[in-house]
């Protein structure tokens, strides 16, 4: 596997709840890169944890 590949992959960790979500972003060295928390339940909730990724 390219290195380069390696240095640059991060992981979204979701914490599901019934109203809201959080979600953390870490690099794969294990590094808080963001976080956002009391995500909404709603489509507009999931494409801010994407943008989050992106």
């Amino acid at each position: 596997m390219d290195n380069t590949l390696i240095q640059n992959e991060v992981y979204l960790g979701v914490d599901t709840h019934l109203d809201t979500h959080v979600g953390v972003v870490i690099k794969h060295q294990g590094k808080v890169i963001g976080m956002l928390a009391s995500i909404p339940i709603n489509k507009a909730g999931y494409l801010k944890l994407l943008t989050l990724v992106a």
